[in-house]
């Protein structure tokens, strides 16, 4: 690469920062208005003319319905960003999308456009899998290619390694930004750096202190010098009044960086608003030090207490840490840097980086650090990158057939609303939506053969209001989200507020482990009784829930899931295969009768329409096994998920495997017969070397070193044919490839030892295909005796060696 690109992609504030490895200094890129920091913030006018950064952060708190801010906070979720005054919905991605587009625009053009820039962005430490792929999905969106992600503290370290000029050592990172404090130790050794534990607090920032500093010193300002109703946040007349109030007070609390007293300001004009006795409201509060050092007191201690938390996960103390890095925009304050340093007792002038800009350069720093090159050309596209895209295809080749992409769900109608309803609801959605999408989700809901794959695609069967409920789970985020407004109260998500959950958990997460049997189910490290899950799962319904609804909402959630280790899609394909083989298409068909009686579209007479778009969806969860199998990017891991899902499901029932199953052979054998293709070639090239090398007594050690290799090269091929012999054997069939790798291997072996009289080296190879062909019983006869053979002469051996020495004495 010849372009080193950071971004702080932050909830409030983001920043942009190259490196230049020449010089080994790195460069903050202002925005227009010539500063280090672009607030995250997006304003769209009625005119439609759009606004990144200052302005948009400008007219928040006058324009709020035209804003969008905190949508960081949304990453990888579907909550939708609405800017109700101009009637339009982004997603979060759309969002970060339009400031890492406004932030890259900074950049002189030579960089933008140069295939050869590598650009890093900063993630929390806490962000999981999906929210990732989502942060790599928003770059996608705004046209930055060759993009990595690295980690919040990991960022800030390298920001202050490379301002030092150190090297190793292990460091607290404490980033108290304006809405959240993370806290960090990590190690770093020879510049690799390693996160060791992280913790801190969800709802502590700048944006916290403003409060206090409103509704100690504001609110009681403002009721002493106006007249007032006593909530100003229920009235709407007077709501606005505290949003300008709390946006004066920011930035009176970013002056008392630089200075020890301020004043939050507002003139007549700017706020606009009378008391109720007619007279203008302005702000004009003085604002010390000493006092704001006061009121952020306790959260300051909370964020000291976090930090000690942290620090006892890895089992250090304070004289272990080298010292303290600071980010975030609050931590720009020396009264509050000073107070962490004293109590933690961890050296904390570290100012070497501006706190402000530390992540932005810490990630081009580490983005020089990366092979963006290999030998064989360009870089290939990052795993996120390639995830997003891929499943993007999915859904865009498969349109109607997740649940979050099916014409139900685009027009926000049910099963049982008529057609008038429906064409009313395309013409309402397509004033926030895609015109051209709308129209066909009508069609495929209006066209009554049409409409047969929406409905088996959809949650037939489910009551609406039910079906309501499940979607909000499958578009939740965390558990915290249950006092939202937009969450149902008297239905399905209040009930789920009884269940234990994890911070880190969703809310939909909770209740499809309902449907997964094989699933156990702690908190706290305790077992908690299947019963007590089995009782809410009655409750709310899901004992109720048809198969087909059931397998649909376990492939739109295995889509979506946060961690694909082999083991957790293991448990998702079984689910997935047992629902499905349940599945009986007269029923399917009665219960879309049922519902077209209500909603007045003609019934199914021929039941084969229906058997037709089971086959339909059939092969599209068949998509979905094979996508979530190819997650897991060692071929290894494909092939353990595979074995395990054959071992679980056939069990003695050889014959009557479920369908899905055998497409997730189906899909896995093709690409594994390819690889160990591959693999058989290195077989034949290792024969050959290991027959050359064992006649130069020379080279014994890499004679050695070959057979090792080959060793490995068998027991790799042995982990990824598994499945393939498995599916064999179930047919009454030998796979031919495993008979004629063990044989010529074999073969090797019985050489080494007739003809150079290599008796360790026989025994390893053979100890090797026992362990790799145990399961296959004419190889593992053949291979047990010729093991057994060279054992007994190995074992007389040592027992003549054993005579000799002592016939010597």
């Amino acid at each position: 690469m010849e372009y080193y690109v950071g971004i702080d992609l932050g909830t409030t504030n983001s920043a942009i920062c190259t490196f230049d490895r020449e010089t080994q200094q790195t460069r903050v890129w202002k925005s227009p208005e010539r500063n280090d920091l672009t607030p995250s913030a997006i304003y769209i006018n009625i005119k439609g003319d759009e606004h990144v950064g200052l302005r948009a952060y400008n007219q928040s708190p006058r324009s709020p319905d035209n804003c969008a801010t905190l949508f960081k906070r949304f990453m990888g979720t579907n909550t939708p960003i609405e800017l109700t005054a101009v009637n339009l919905t982004l997603t979060p991605e759309e969002c970060s999308a339009k400031i890492l587009k406004t932030l890259f625009g900074y950049l002189p053009e030579e960089i933008r456009n140069s295939p050869y820039t590598g650009t890093v962005i900063t993630v929390p430490a806490v962000f999981n899998l999906t929210q990732k792929k989502a942060t790599i999905a928003a770059a996608e969106m705004a046209g930055i290619g060759n993009v990595e992600l690295v980690q919040e503290p990991v960022a800030a370290v390298m920001s202050y390694l490379n301002a030092r000029g150190s090297t190793d050592g292990t460091y607290l990172i404490y980033d108290l930004s304006g809405g959240t404090l993370d806290i960090a130790i990590a190690e770093s050794i020879g510049k690799r750096v390693a996160i060791l534990a992280h913790g801190g607090i969800q709802m502590c920032g700048g944006r916290d202190f403003d409060r206090k500093i409103v509704d100690n010193i504001v609110r009681p300002w403002l009721h002493a010098n106006f007249a007032l109703p006593d909530n100003l946040t229920v009235n709407p007349w007077y709501k606005p009044l505290l949003r300008l109030a709390t946006w004066a007070t920011e930035r009176a609390r970013i002056e008392l960086v630089a200075k020890d007293d301020t004043l939050i300001s507002l003139s007549e004009v700017e706020i606009g608003r009378n008391d109720l006795k007619g007279d203008e409201i302005y702000l004009d509060i003085p604002l010390h030090r000493n006092t704001y050092d006061e009121l952020i007191a306790d959260h300051i201690n909370n964020t000291i207490d976090a930090a000690k938390e942290t620090l006892s996960k890895t089992g250090y103390t304070s004289n272990d840490i080298e010292c303290i890095v600071w980010a975030g925009e609050a931590t720009h304050y020396k009264p509050l840097r000073d107070k962490v340093t004293f109590e933690l007792g961890i050296n904390g002038n570290t100012l070497d980086v501006n706190p402000m800009t530390a992540l932005a350069e810490g990630a081009s720093i580490f983005a020089e650090s990366i092979c963006w090159e290999d030998e064989n050309g360009p870089r290939l596209r990052s795993k996120e990158i390639d995830f997003v895209l891929r499943r993007n295809r999915l859904f865009k080749s498969n349109s109607r057939m997740d649940l979050l992409h099916n014409p139900f769900y685009i027009l926000k109608v049910t099963q049982l609303d008529n057609r008038q309803r429906i064409m009313e609801a395309s013409e309402e959605r397509s004033l926030s939506l895609d015109v051209d999408t709308c129209i066909e989700a009508k069609s495929m809901l209006t066209i009554p053969t049409k409409r047969i794959s929406a409905e088996v695609a959809w949650l037939p069967g489910i009551p609406p209001e039910r079906a309501n409920d499940i979607l909000v789970l499958l578009e939740s985020t965390t558990g915290s989200n249950l006092g939202n407004d937009n969450l149902p109260h008297d239905s399905l998500a209040a009930a789920l507020s009884s269940i234990l959950y994890t911070a880190t958990s969703t809310l939909a997460d909770q209740v499809l482990e309902l449907l997964n049997p094989l699933k156990e189910h702690r908190y706290d490290g305790h077992l908690i009784e299947i019963e007590y899950f089995s009782e809410i799962g009655k409750f709310l319904g899901f004992d109720k829930l048809n198969p087909l609804t059931r397998t649909n909402l376990l492939a739109a959630r295995m889509l979506r899931l946060h961690d694909y280790a082999s083991e957790v899609i293991t448990e998702w394909i079984i689910a997935i295969a047992q629902a499905f083989d349940s599945l009986d298409p007269s029923e399917v068909c009665t219960i879309l009768n049922t519902e077209r009686q209500e909603s007045g579209f003609p019934e199914i007479n021929d039941i084969s329409d229906v058997e037709t778009a089971i086959e339909e969806i059939r092969q599209y969860y068949k998509q979905v096994i094979k996508f979530v199998l190819e997650c897991t990017y060692s071929i290894q891991e494909r092939s353990q998920s595979v074995t395990t899902v054959v071992d679980s499901t056939i069990g003695n029932d050889t014959l009557n495997i479920p369908i899905l199953i055998e497409d997730a052979i189906d899909s896995y054998t093709g690409g594994a017969e390819t690889y160990l293709e591959i693999e058989n070639k290195k077989v034949e090239e290792y024969d050959k070397k290991i027959r050359i090398a064992v006649e130069d007594t020379e080279k014994e050690k890499n004679f050695a070193i070959l057979v090792s290799d080959l060793n490995h090269i068998v027991k790799d091929w042995g982990i990824i044919a598994q499945p393939i012999i498995r599916k064999k054997q179930r047919q009454g069939l030998r796979y031919e490839a495993s008979h004629n790798i063990s044989e010529r291997v074999r073969l090797l072996a019985i050489f080494l030892y007739n003809e150079y009289d290599k008796l360790e080296f026989s025994q390893q190879i053979f100890t090797t295909l026992k362990e790799v062909f145990a399961e296959i019983p004419e190889i593992d006869e053949r291979v047990t005796a010729d093991l057994e053979t060279l054992n007994k002469i190995a074992k007389q051996r040592k027992k003549n060696n054993q005579m000799s020495l002592f016939d010597n004495q």
